[in-house]
């Protein structure tokens, strides 16, 4: 039984103490007929991939930490979809780019300790979008622990009403 109290509560610090990801925020957009718009965003913990390669001009998301710029993304609108279709009965391909009318797409930023909101701006530098977002992780950590000290608790209990 103490074998079990034991794995229990080692499998139960791992899963809440083992934070390796990083603070993100995923913005969801939605871009039609010429304007942008928000259509969620939510923090997490996770991975946001290195974007090296951006345009030169475009739309510009800014993660902002007390009106201090800590991160800055450019970004194009993705309105344009390649598409090949196969002849059934000679097996050429065809087709070409296709604009697209209605776009719905999402942006994985980092967002540091501390950052307070995240602004995009138009290719004008025009504020169009700006959000807010808390980490909410500290009430995750602290489901964590209650759960586990639920589960000692419901332990302690049943080896006190078995003889």
């Amino acid at each position: 039984m103490r074998l079990f109290v034991v794995l229990f509560l080692v499998i139960l610090s791992t899963a809440v103490f083992a934070e390796v990801k990083e603070p993100v925020v995923v913005v969801k957009l939605s871009y039609q007929n010429g304007k942008l718009a928000l259509r969620d965003s939510f923090f997490m913990k996770g991975f946001y991939p290195q974007n090296d390669a951006q345009p030169s001009a475009g739309y510009r998301l800014a993660v902002l930490k007390t009106g201090e710029e800590v991160y800055s993304l450019r970004f194009d609108i993705p309105h344009s979809q390649f598409v090949d279709v196969s002849d059934p009965e000679t097996g050429k391909l065809s087709g070409g780019e296709v604009e697209l009318d209605r776009v719905d797409f999402a942006l994985t930023v980092p967002y540091p300790d501390g950052s307070d909101h995240i602004v995009i701006y138009n290719d004008h530098n025009k504020k169009v979008i700006e959000t807010q977002e808390k980490d909410n992780s500290l009430y995750f950590i602290f489901f964590g622990l209650l759960l586990g000290i639920i589960g000692i608790i419901l332990i302690i209990i049943t080896k006190k009403i078995r003889p």
